[in-house]
């Protein structure tokens, strides 16, 4: 009924003041539009004394109050909120109630919301202490749910929030002061909680200082225990060598004793016809020699009898009878003969002999009348036991096989005469000979074979053709005196074979033809006085074999060719002097322990990263070495 009242009365205000009533009947038709200002004056409205009353009621015990829904959106705001809201920074139409909130208040309002929109219930906060001007005031915020099932008319749930101040200052101290009590026990419990936690620290601090001690003392036993392991690897290792080793020497030995059980039977088969054919002849050389020997006997007595005749002074007509019986000495008794053993000789040497016999006696006679009349068997021998009459027999003889030919300065050299003849000796070989110490091998050879010259110890010089493709397996094994070796002048070599330099400590350098294709396992292992080893410019070299150059302690520096390919195990083992090697930008393998023992390696000169990082092996690379 107000309402409307207010409604008629402004309605008759406007009527009062149209144009088409007052001005325009005056002053006739205008112009439109017209412009000119209109000022109006309203009276405000009388308040009534019910008005009054609730507006100073409200004023003085209602507070602050901001109606929000469930997102914190304030629908509505009751009182004077600048003590508690402000407007955020940025665009306009930011109405949240959680921004606007004012920092101090900011996270009890939060809270307080939170647990009324998830409870569905009344919840206050705790006093919450405001300095305003220079005075102390206590705010609560209080958020009560108006739920839409309270109110059917109601479309969604809203929340007031009310800011209710609280002027009793007594009141708030007293809550600051039991709310510092409580700060002050949960402190002290805190402290406490932290003081248990250090000694539990401090505790578990001490048993991990334990536990590291322990760590640090198992990984030096697991040190020590991989130390050993290592060696107990490289002593199996070695023993493995060493029996593998035995094993080829075995191999060789089995293998001299078939062609020495095969020789013999064909010594055996050429001997025995050869003996029958020889009887008659050493009997009939055991009667010329006994004839001889009688025939020696004669020859002195008569010239012991001619010097007594020679030396007396009356001629032997005058001589009594009794004096020439005495004179002339018995003849001494000669026992029956009895065969002597006789080295085998051709019929050619015993026609010789026989030969020289007839024609000059006086050569005999004179080795006779020197001898001593000393009883031995069958015949006559000197203190000093003269040479024997045939030369030593050497052996079974080959056809075409090389001559030993004596040196100007003593050596003997084998010569072989072409490629024939060294075929027909490679069939048998020089095995163990110490007589040995120069080998000449003919042009057209192109094989050396296998065990050759196996353990040559006396062999100083080998000179090898140009044809020569390859030596094989245990050539020159043992030869501890070799010392000079053409290599590089067989440019065609592809070839060297395990253990063909085996053991040659006298080597000082080689030179490797660049046809070399592959050197296979211990080729040069245990020359110790080897001290270099040149690969010529365009070596083909891929493959270096295990133990290749192992225990050669004297190699300095090497600088394998460009093309090598396959480095194997324990190929440097042992180059104690090796300080600088060059590794080939090919290289796509490195054995293991390789380079283990080459304690002087400094530098490492290598292109190729790749083959230094393989993992599942280790190479032997020495404590900081630079690459």
């Amino acid at each position: 009924m107000e309402q409307l009242n207010k409604v008629t009365a402004g309605m008759q205000a406007k009527k009062k003041y149209r144009i088409k009533d007052r001005v325009l009947s005056e002053i006739g038709a205008l112009e439109w539009p017209c412009f000119f200002t209109i000022t109006r004056r309203v009276r405000s409205a009388e308040q009534t004394v019910m008005e009054l009353t609730r507006e100073a009621l409200l004023k003085t015990y209602a507070p602050v109050a901001v109606l929000v829904d469930q997102l914190g959106t304030i629908r509505y705001v009751h009182g004077h909120t600048g003590l508690f809201l402000e407007p955020t920074q940025g665009y306009a139409g930011v109405n949240n109630i959680l921004k606007m909130a004012r920092k101090k208040f900011r996270r009890d309002l939060n809270k307080t919301l939170y647990q009324a929109i998830t409870r569905r219930l009344a919840v206050d906060s705790p006093i919450i202490a405001v300095r305003r001007k220079k005075a102390t005031e206590g705010l609560i915020i209080r958020v009560l749910p108006l739920l839409k099932e309270g109110s059917p008319a109601q479309k969604e749930d809203f929340y007031l929030v009310i800011f209710e101040q609280n002027p009793a200052v007594e009141t708030v101290n007293s809550i600051e002061l039991g709310n510092n009590a409580a700060v002050d026990q949960e402190l002290m419990a805190i402290n406490s909680e932290i003081s248990l936690k250090k000694a539990a620290l401090t505790q578990i601090t001490a048993e991990l200082e334990t536990s590291r001690q322990d760590l640090d003392l198992s990984r030096s036993k697991l040190h020590t225990v991989k130390a050993h392991l290592f060696d107990a690897e490289t002593e199996f290792q070695t023993l493995t060598e060493k029996i593998r080793q035995s094993q080829k020497e075995l191999e060789i030995l089995q293998n001299e004793l078939l062609a020495s059980q095969n020789e013999l039977e064909a010594n055996q088969a050429v001997k025995q016809p050869i003996a029958e054919k020889r009887l008659p002849l050493r009997a009939e050389l055991d009667n010329l020699k006994n004839e001889m020997l009688m025939a020696d006997l004669a020859l002195k007595e008569k010239e012991n009898v001619l010097k007594q005749f020679n030396g007396s002074d009356q001629p032997i007509a005058d001589t009594p009878a009794s004096v020439k019986q005495e004179t002339v000495e018995p003849e001494p008794s000669v026992k029956p003969f009895e065969p002597e053993i006789v080295p085998d000789i051709t019929i050619d040497e015993y026609l010789s002999i026989a030969t020289d016999y007839h024609s000059k006696p006086d050569s005999f006679n004179d080795q006779a009348s020197s001898q001593a009349p000393i009883e031995k068997g069958m015949g006559f021998f000197s203190k000093t036991e003269p040479k024997p009459f045939f030369q030593k027999n050497p052996g079974l003889s080959f056809d075409n096989e090389a001559d030993l030919v004596n040196q100007a300065d003593g050596t003997k050299e084998l010569v072989f005469k072409d490629f024939a003849e060294f075929q027909t000796a490679a069939s048998h070989g020089y095995r163990h000979d110490s007589e040995l110490k120069s080998v000449v091998i003919p042009e057209g050879v192109e094989v050396i074979k296998r065990s050759m010259f196996y353990q040559c110890t006396q062999l100083e010089r080998v000179i090898i053709p140009s044809t020569l493709k390859v030596i094989e397996d245990f050539a020159f094994y043992g030869c501890e005196s070799l010392k000079s070796i053409n290599l590089d002048s067989a440019r065609v070599l592809e070839r060297i074979g395990t253990s063909a330099f085996e053991g040659c400590r006298s080597l000082i350098q080689l030179v490797i033809p660049d046809a070399v294709i592959e050197i296979e396992e211990a080729v040069f292992l245990g020359c110790q006085r080897l001290q270099s080893v040149a690969f010529l410019e365009n070596s083909q070299l891929e493959t270096l074999g295990s133990h290749v150059f192992k225990d050669c302690v004297l190699i300095s520096e090497m600088i394998l060719p460009n093309q090598l390919k396959h480095i194997g195990i324990s190929c440097f083992y042992g180059c104690d002097n090796l300080n600088v090697i060059h590794l080939p930008d090919e290289l796509e393998t490195l054995g293991e322990y390789a380079f283990y023992g080459c304690n002087a390696l400094e530098k490492i000169d290598v292109s190729n990263q790749k083959i230094l990082k393989q993992p599942g092996f280790s190479v032997g690379f020495p404590d900081g070495v630079k690459l």
